[in-house]
């Protein structure tokens, strides 16, 4: 909850301190209060730096907690509109800037955890830009093999790329290149 809001409700600084230093509950990042049982969820960090930024999980954090990735950094990392300038008070977060509105809505799913709305990329947004902005390429070929062995289809990621990547791009050859090869090699191993 933001202290905006629980003083919009009638408490007032004075008490949300005593009740922080009490341990009644914690302060993760300035202007963010939180119940104490909330900082074990492994999800409150991401929580947090989207309450904080109104940012968009990705890249490996988002593969890792699709189940597509064995890959998962020390920091969650978010994507954020190029307008938040300040570091969230949380020590763990790997902000990226974007000035492109449609990187903060394409392929972009919404949950809520512990209260918030956290906004995640989605599978195929996820493999897409591990594709483009992923530190290696190993995690993003992983992620598009899990995606696409679990049902998902060539045809999803590529209707995503097209609004991320541009068409001659590095990224979306190689992307073109494996999902073809996938699928390759499941119909060489389906035949009898």
């Amino acid at each position: 909850m933001l202290v905006a809001d629980a003083m919009a409700l009638g408490f007032t600084r004075s008490a949300l301190k005593e009740a922080v230093l009490r341990g009644d509950i914690v302060r993760p990042s300035y202007g963010v209060l939180a119940a104490p049982h909330a900082k074990g969820d492994q999800h409150f960090d991401d929580a947090v730096a989207c309450l904080v930024t109104g940012g968009v999980v990705w890249l490996e954090t988002a593969a890792g907690r699709h189940g597509l990735s064995d890959d998962m950094p020390d920091a969650p990392q978010i994507l954020v509109p190029h307008t938040i300038t300040r570091q969230p008070g949380t020590k763990h977060i790997s902000m990226t800037r974007t000035r492109l509105a449609s990187a903060l809505e394409v392929g972009v799913e919404e949950a809520r955890v512990l209260g918030v709305t956290v906004r995640m990329t989605g599978k195929p947004r996820t493999v897409v830009d591990l594709y483009r902005h992923g530190k290696t390429y190993q995690h993003a070929l992983q992620s598009l093999h899990t995606y696409l062995g679990e049902g998902g289809t060539g045809q999803e990621i590529m209707a995503v790329a097209k609004h991320i990547l541009n068409a001659e791009s590095r990224a979306w050859d190689n992307l073109q290149r494996d999902i073809g090869s996938f699928l390759m090699a499941v119909s060489r191993s389906y035949s009898p």
